[in-house]
């Protein structure tokens, strides 16, 4: 029988859910980032500090990557007007942007008079990376995306020699994604890839893990500001349509037209997984919507377009096949999960000393899973 957490919409099914007096992991894990990252003025300023004196006498002190979507948005509002930082903007095109995230990120590159730089990889290699994911049948076929995007965020720090690469991700509004639900790392890109094509996965930028620590070593380390910073989704979205002409897209992951797909279709159709219930979770935490307006939220069906089901069949032709097929484990493939595992007291270090986030230490290292 299916018990729901006493705080959020976490309930016994989910992966990880863990309900300990009522209370789920994922509200405890909240609550053990709320005491860590407090939101502070204060600590954002000292953030800052430290950024600008490792940026002196560059060009650059910061690296940002950009969508066109809300949070990453806002963080670079902030950065630029707060902070007085001179970030390299940097957008990873995997060629399904929407027309809003592409106005929005036009629009606020321009305003704010930042340097900006676009990268895309062989759309051919891509495509194929991307169905072998599909027709794997694991729920995990947005990962390239975001390891892609990783691996050149390190790469472009590195060739402008930036010592801090920002992230805008905020636990508060967004929540930490069961690994159930959703599991990466380069070992498993590459073993999905060999699985379909064989061989090895050639022209992608493969951030394995003792690359990740090798790159920390170099001094490059990944912060969070919007963890100091009182993030508040409505408010941020009336500022920045109030200064920037900034749309909303109707959505989180829906400023993508490849990430909507997959969280509006293939995730809830195929896997019975709404990661509405991740953001509106966070969202309750931390005080920005009730319990009850959630659920009412999640009684309307996720949105997609037709255009975008009709471009995504176009450029994967048996989508349609592939929704049928028998869901698989990411456990089928290889992974460095046990690796992750076992040297979880290198990665609590890593962590430490901002080479990699909290979240990645408290998902991927855990025994139990």
């Amino acid at each position: 029988m299916k018990t729901e957490c006493e705080r959020c919409l976490i309930d016994s099914n989910i992966p990880g859910a863990e309900l300990k007096g009522g209370i789920c992991r994922y509200c405890r894990i909240h609550d053990k980032l709320e005491k860590r990252y407090p939101i502070s003025h204060k600590h954002l300023l000292k953030l800052s500090e430290k950024v600008k004196k490792s940026g002196k006498r560059r060009k650059y002190d910061c690296l940002i990557g950009i969508s066109g979507g809300c949070d990453s948005s806002w963080l670079l509002h902030i950065v630029v007007k707060f902070l007085k930082l001179r970030p390299l903007v940097i957008h990873f095109d995997n060629r399904w942007n929407t027309k809003q995230a592409e106005s929005n990120m036009r629009k606020m590159v321009d305003a704010l008079n930042v340097d900006f730089v676009r990268y895309q990889l062989n759309k051919k290699m891509y495509d194929k990376l991307n169905r072998a994911f599909f027709e794997a049948s694991v729920s995990d076929v947005d990962i390239p995306n975001d390891m892609a995007m990783l691996a050149i965020f390190k790469i472009v720090a590195k060739q402008y020699k930036i010592k801090y690469i920002f992230n805008g991700h905020s636990f508060r509004t967004e929540g930490t994604t069961p690994l159930g639900w959703t599991y990466m790392d380069a070992k498993y890109i590459q073993s999905v890839y060999s699985s379909r094509w064989g061989g090895k996965l050639e022209g992608f930028p493969l951030l394995t893990f003792w690359k990740q620590l090798k790159w920390g070593l170099s001094g490059i380390k990944e912060v969070r500001p919007l963890y100091f910073v009182p993030m508040k989704k409505k408010t941020a979205k009336m500022i920045l349509a109030k200064k920037y002409c900034w749309e909303d897209y109707g959505g989180h992951h829906l400023e993508n037209k490849y990430t909507a797909f997959v969280a509006s279709y293939f995730l809830p159709r195929k896997f019975g997984i709404d990661k509405r219930i991740i953001e509106y979770s966070a969202l309750i935490r931390s005080g920005q919507m009730t319990k009850s307006e959630a659920k009412k939220k999640l009684e309307k069906k996720p949105y997609l377009t037709k255009g975008i089901l009709r471009e995504i069949r176009e450029t994967y032709p048996d989508i349609d096949i592939v929704m049928q097929k028998p869901v698989v484990d990411y456990h089928f493939f290889d992974t460095y999960h046990k690796l992750f595992r076992k040297y979880r007291w290198l990665i609590w270090l890593a962590m430490k000393f901002c080479l990699l986030p909290e979240t990645f230490y408290l998902k991927y290292t855990r025994r139990s899973e």
